[in-house]
């Protein structure tokens, strides 16, 4: 079982280096944007790759998201598999939570799993 974190892609960009970076060994990656141009997208993707972190987690949940306007949502897609398209983990993507009506909710902190395309949370949500 691995733990998730979620991320604000901007933030986390800038955190890069410093001490308030969080520990990504292991971690599942969730992120979610809203109203995001797909180069942004691409660009943090690529400075997470390329600084190491990418190799770092065990999978990512890319939650909703939803262009800038002038672009796609299969634009931000493909911003997001070019970078991720040679990686060994599991990546689950479309998943229905974000900033969206009716979301679906990962507890932060939780321990997950994704097998077969799908997400088991493995753990008691409330004791």
């Amino acid at each position: 079982m691995k733990r998730k974190f979620s991320v604000n892609m901007c933030l986390i960009q800038c955190l890069i280096g410093t001490p308030y970076e969080p520990k990504w060994k292991d971690k599942i990656l969730f992120f979610e944007e809203i109203e995001e141009n797909d180069y942004r997208i691409h660009r943090i993707l690529w400075q997470l790759k390329l600084a190491g972190r990418l190799n770092e987690i065990s999978g990512i949940i890319i939650g909703a998201i939803t262009p800038n306007e002038g672009e796609t949502e299969e634009g931000l897609l493909n911003a997001c598999f070019d970078v991720m398209k040679d990686l060994k983990i599991p990546i689950v993507y479309n998943f229905h939570s974000g900033y969206i009506p009716n979301p679906l909710t990962l507890p932060i902190g939780a321990q997950l799993k994704i097998e077969n395309e799908k997400i088991i949370i493995a753990q008691p949500i409330v004791e």
